[in-house]
């Protein structure tokens, strides 16, 4: 996995090359769903069979005095917000360019002096008289070419298959809604009445208007449809020894052939040769004495 600089230097180009997102790619979703998701409406008729008139009722007491309703069984009721939820996901390439190979060896053309083939020993014959026996036979052995010159050897050096880069990692971040307001505080305070006379009447009181416990709703909303919208960001070319990054991330590369289909469709946009589609050729350029090549290739 990459580490939280190297991720956070990522995020900071997407974000440059897109400035209206997160940085994590994704646009805010507030906007454009806070109409989707209605309020509940009250029922006056179902919470208030009795059709209790306001003065029928006490008056009110403090909200945090009301006895919250509880209900095991409350009515459910299932909503999806109608308006669609558009995301913009930021799809960032990074180009990684491995540093130039080695140098190939220098192919090492020696011309050798020409040498001349050693004299042969003088032949001495020698001539007998007729009546002296038959010399001996002559014997001519020829002395044997001088043994070809050594061939020096050559090294070459093939250089080993670029390992393409790993699948970028998407990071998604949930925003969370924001905090109610704290509830206002209104306070009236009286002053005292002047004790005044009153007469007492009794009159019996009438059956009183009760409200039975309303039943209890919950909403439960499904998720919105989402519409992503797909944006290439090139962060150009970066300078990367192969070796370190294998080491870095051994665990998380993929091969080619294994890639997903988002990293093949937009890994081509750059306009640059990646190296699992290119040809990589272990002939070296050769330069210097070319021309001598051809005294070896005879």
């Amino acid at each position: 996995m990459a580490s939280n600089s190297e991720l956070d230097q990522i995020l900071a180009l997407a974000a440059r090359a897109s400035p209206g997102s997160y940085s994590n790619g994704h646009s805010s979703p507030s906007a454009g769903t806070s109409s989707a998701y209605s309020s509940y409406q009250y029922n006056s008729c179902a919470e208030n069979p009795n059709n209790c008139q306001p003065h029928e009722l006490a008056p009110a007491i403090p909200l945090d005095q009301y006895r919250l309703n509880s209900d095991p069984n409350p009515e459910i009721i299932r909503k999806k917000p109608v308006e669609r939820v558009n995301y913009t996901q930021n799809v960032a390439v990074r180009y990684l360019k491995p540093p130039a190979p080695a140098p190939a060896g220098d192919i090492v053309i020696q011309q050798l002096p020409d040498r001349q083939v050693a004299p042969a020993p003088p032949l001495h014959v020698k001539q007998q008289q007729p009546s002296q026996p038959n010399p001996a036979p002559l014997v001519i052995r020829e002395a044997p070419p001088p043994p070809p010159a050594p061939v020096p050897g050559q090294y070459h050096q093939i250089p080993g298959k670029v390992i393409p880069p790993p699948a970028r990692k998407v990071i998604t971040e949930y925003l969370p809604a924001c905090p109610a307001k704290p509830q206002q505080v209104i306070i009236d305070r009286w002053l005292p009445y002047e004790q005044p006379q009153q007469r007492v009447v009794y009159k019996p009181a009438k059956p009183p208007c009760l409200i039975p416990d309303p039943k209890n709703v919950t909403i439960i909303w499904s998720e919105p449809d989402v519409d992503v919208t797909q944006v290439f960001v090139n962060l150009g070319v970066h300078n990367t020894d192969p070796a370190e990054y294998t080491a870095r991330h051994c665990a998380s590369l993929i091969q080619a052939d294994a890639l997903p289909e988002i990293a093949i469709r937009y890994g081509t946009r750059g306009g640059h040769s990646l190296a699992a589609t290119h040809r990589q050729s272990v002939q070296p350029i050769l330069y210097g004495d070319v021309e001598y090549l051809r005294l070896i290739q005879q």
